[in-house]
């Protein structure tokens, strides 16, 4: 995460964002509880977050929830379909 802030740091600096992409294993709970993605964007607060609706579902997520929780980084979402666990169809 502060890898991550300080490239944020400098995009900003050049009047521009950086945003991540997320997929399903930024939401998985870790052995102490907490989640890739609260540790990333408490670690990065200059982060923008591209939401990949898709990728929240899969993880099992509600992501009107997530989308709330972090709403105030989302300058864009992508939206797809989620195929069936085991295939690429």
């Amino acid at each position: 995460g502060t890898e991550v802030e300080a490239l944020a740091r400098q995009v900003r600096a050049a009047g521009l964002m950086l945003g991540w992409h997320t997929h399903d294993f930024e939401f998985a709970r870790l052995a102490d509880g907490s989640r890739p993605i609260d540790l990333l964007f408490a670690a990065a607060p200059d982060l923008m977050w591209q939401p990949d609706i898709g990728w929240i579902a899969r993880a099992g997520e509600d992501p009107a929830a997530w989308l709330e929780k972090y709403r105030d980084r989302i300058r864009a979402a992508h939206l797809n379909d989620v195929a069936p666990a085991g295939t690429t169809a």
